[in-house]
C-alpha cells in the first residue's frame, strides 16, 4: 500500500476546477506517450461535458495546494444495476509513479460502490503504461466487447492510429 503524502487532500471536482483541470489534462495528454493536440477550448469542452452528464463524479488530488491528478466519467443504467464508464483518468507526469493514481482509483472504487455501482469499465490504450497499471489494480480485457470505429464519408481521419 502507498503511503500518502503530508498535504494530500482528495476530493470531488466541479465545474470550477476547470481551469486547472483543464492545464492538467492538456500537460498529460499533449505529452508522450499520448502526443494528442488538446487546446485548452477543446480539453475544456470535453471535462466540462462529462462533468455536466448526469450521474458524474470527478475526484481530484491536490498535493500542497496543487491538483496532480483527476478521474471523471458518469453511471449508466443497465439492466443489472448501474455502470460506471470511467472517461478520463489523469495523472501529473511528475507524480506518476508515486501511487497518486492508485490512491485514487481507490477512492474513486470506494465512492462508487456507496453509491451502489456494479462494475466500472473504460478505455485505454493496449499495450500502454495504462493499460498495465489498470492490470495491476485487477482491470482485465473484456473477452466480450470490442471497440468499433468507422470514418463518416467524405471526413478525414480525425485519429491517425485509429483504423
Amino acid at each position: 500500500m502507498t503511503q500518502t503524502p503530508p498535504r494530500e487532500r482528495i476530493r470531488e471536482i466541479d465545474i470550477t476546477d476547470l481551469p486547472e483541470s483543464t492545464a492538467l489534462y492538456i500537460r498529460v495528454f499533449n505529452a508522450p506517450p499520448w502526443n494528442d493536440a488538446w487546446t485548452d477550448e477543446t480539453a475544456a469542452a470535453r471535462l466540462a461535458h462529462t462533468l455536466d452528464t448526469p450521474g458524474s463524479l470527478g475526484l481530484g488530488v491536490w498535493q500542497a495546494g496543487k491538483l496532480v491528478a483527476v478521474a471523471v466519467g458518469y453511471a449508466e443504467q443497465w439492466y443489472d444495476g448501474q455502470h460506471f464508464l470511467l472517461k478520463e483518468l489523469f495523472v501529473d507526469p511528475g507524480t506518476q509513479g508515486s501511487g497518486v493514481g492508485t490512491r485514487l482509483m481507490h477512492r474513486l472504487e470506494q465512492e462508487l460502490q456507496e453509491r451502489r455501482m456494479e462494475y466500472v469499465y473504460l478505455l485505454t490504450a493496449r499495450d500502454s503504461h495504462a493499460a498495465a497499471f489498470y492490470r495491476k489494480l485487477g482491470y482485465r480485457e473484456s473477452e466480450s466487447t470490442i471497440l468499433m470505429t468507422s470514418n463518416l464519408p467524405d471526413q478525414e481521419v480525425c485519429d491517425p492510429r485509429l483504423p
